[in-house]
């Protein structure tokens, strides 16, 4: 998808120097490893840097399955290499990592380790931890306007994408 966005994209008025990813929880996490990882993307004859932001609302940078069901399914040998720091390489794109404190589906120290391993590798990296009223859906839902209120996750994205590509009025 994020080939055919690098190729299409000026079809619909973008900017192929200008993409960003975003993602909620699972989608956070597809989004860093595609961000951070380039062995996806190279399979396609292209690289991680096409990537200029990203930000990740949620993500389970550190997921190490515990039942035994999702251990079979992911296979214990490859724990490691489903750990998202363990790409980072000082090639990540800027990159934003929004949490709740009230999370109890994905464990905010998962924003804490991603960050730790950006900001060890010298990458540009910020972090949001929201307080504990907001839980892994709150999250999800306070991207939209009409359920943000006084925390507004949209437009915390939009700000910092802003502050990296700033738009010509």
């Amino acid at each position: 998808a994020v080939v055919w966005v690098k190729n299409n994209i000026k079809n619909y008025k973008g900017d192929a120097n200008n993409i960003h990813l975003v993602g909620h929880s699972a989608g956070a996490y597809i989004g860093a490893m595609i961000a951070f990882n380039n062995d996806y993307l190279a399979d396609l004859n292209e690289s991680n840097t096409i990537i200029k932001a990203f930000a990740g609302v949620a993500g389970p940078y550190n997921f190490t399955p515990k039942a035994q069901e999702y251990i079979d399914i992911f296979g214990e040998d490859n724990f490691v290499n489903m750990k998202v720091m363990n790409h980072v390489t000082r090639n990540e794109p800027p990159s934003l990592l929004i949490h709740g404190e009230g999370d109890t589906t994905v464990g905010t120290f998962n924003q804490t380790l991603m960050a730790a391993s950006l900001q060890g590798n010298t990458s540009r990296v910020q972090t949001i931890l929201y307080g504990p009223e907001i839980t892994h859906v709150k999250a999800l839902l306070k991207l939209h306007p009409w359920f943000a209120g006084k925390v507004n996750v949209g437009a915390d994205i939009d700000q910092f994408f802003k502050t990296l590509t700033p738009i010509d009025n």
